[in-house]
């Protein structure tokens, strides 16, 4: 049995709660934007509090600001909408990959075939290496583009899916707090992991030798 065949099943019990969301506008009603990966772990409506016909979710690989250009603009001239909200997450596949890579496999998956290789060489996939960089690029990507309309809030935001805890990073809001695992391979507890972010781990590491090695 496919996955797609439970979905009837599934659409009868949602039906019978439908309840009067057939009248809800096209437009909508909160007027904003959110451009957010796929990654099936996010539920932006949940996280964000959102409901039917609040808000247009704009989905792709990654939560590329480029990739959802073209919905930007519907969104935006058609349909009202006058914010835009971008989302990255922790744990993003496009951190574990580069696009030669994603080519190479594409391409050994059906050798010989010139059309698919052409297509595929054609396709940039737009793999980071740093999350919250990445927010920053897209963030100012769209404050530059030209078809999108100026004057508006446009917010960056990281989505932690170890935790559920969306951090707002343009304009700057509520800090990132790492665990101090994540930032020294030493091993050792650092007790403030925010105040370690702040300096050069080298110069800690070096630090907490020196205080452990006093008599």
């Amino acid at each position: 049995m496919t996955v797609a065949e439970g979905f009837p099943k599934a659409n009868d019990a949602y039906v019978a709660n439908f309840g009067d969301k057939g009248s809800l506008p096209m437009p909508p009603g909160r007027h904003v934007a959110i451009v957010t990966c796929m990654d099936a772990r996010l539920d932006p409506a949940a996280h964000l509090g959102l409901k039917e016909g609040d808000a247009h979710v704009i989905r792709n690989a990654g939560g590329i600001a480029s990739d959802a250009l073209r919905s930007i603009v519907v969104s935006q001239r058609l349909l009202g909408t006058r914010e835009i909200a971008l989302f990255h997450h922790t744990d993003c596949g496009m951190l574990t990959f580069n696009t030669p890579q994603l080519r190479t496999i594409v391409k050994d998956a059906a050798p010989g075939d010139s059309d698919i290789a052409a297509r595929v060489d054609n396709i940039h996939f737009h793999e980071f290496s740093n999350v919250d960089e990445a927010v920053k690029k897209d963030v100012e990507w769209l404050k530059a583009h030209p078809l999108v309309l100026k004057d508006i809030p446009i917010t960056g935001w990281v989505y932690e899916v170890e935790t559920g805890e969306a951090s707002r990073l343009i304009p700057r809001g509520s800090q990132r707090v790492w665990e101090a695992s994540s930032l020294n391979p030493w091993g050792f507890t650092v007790p403030d992991p925010t105040e370690i972010m702040k300096r050069n781990l080298t110069d800690a590491f070096t630090e907490y030798v020196d205080r452990t090695s006093t008599p």
